[in-house]
């Protein structure tokens, strides 16, 4: 499964969820697979996307909360989980796309090439809900499983390279936001 593969598997299980992806191959992936107002997409630095949904999931309570974060973005901010694991947003879902390299960049290694279980670390960060997903069919269960969760929920989706530039991403940042923000106070009516 490559991350194409694992953003079409997501994509059929979003429904009115808020989704904000990482920076890079994530948002401009999902974008092109599954664009929507409900999705925040974040540019700039790396590491935020987890503690940006985290943020939003304790302040929006009733709304189901998804993010997908690269294993790049993830390793800048491990800590990111230790602060899930404290609050315990029973409405987030932490999905980690992890093919090992920088693949937007040119297919660049990873430090966690094969020796870094990211599951493993959720765990010890506090994260009791913790999925391994190397194939669509796991991915797909994994997604099932924690839809019906009291907890967050962390799936370590296990990738292989794309290997091809993901479409552009054609919004500005600030476009973006109130894109979005607009979307949340359209929920508030």
């Amino acid at each position: 499964m490559n991350q194409r593969d694992a953003f079409q598997t997501l994509a059929k299980y979003v429904r009115d969820e808020l989704v904000v992806t990482g920076i890079g191959s994530q948002t401009q992936l999902w974008h092109s697979v599954f664009h929507r107002p409900g999705n925040f997409y974040l540019s700039g630095p790396m590491g935020l996307a987890v503690p940006v949904s985290l943020g939003l999931a304790l302040a929006r309570p009733k709304d189901r909360v998804i993010v997908v974060e690269g294993d790049g973005s993830l390793l800048m901010n491990l800590g990111a989980l230790a602060a899930v694991a404290h609050h315990r947003p029973k409405n987030l879902l932490i999905l980690i796309m992890d093919n090992e390299c920088y693949d937007l960049t040119g297919i660049q290694p990873m430090v966690n090439q094969g020796r870094t279980d990211l599951q493993k670390i959720a765990q010890g960060m506090g994260i009791k809900e913790t999925y391994e997903a190397g194939r669509k069919a796991d991915l797909a269960q994994a997604l099932q499983a924690a839809q019906g969760r009291k907890r967050p929920a962390f799936i370590w989706a296990r990738l292989k390279p794309l290997g091809e530039k993901p479409p552009p991403f054609p919004y500005p940042p600030h476009e973006t936001k109130y894109n979005f923000w607009q979307h949340i106070r359209g929920r508030d009516r």
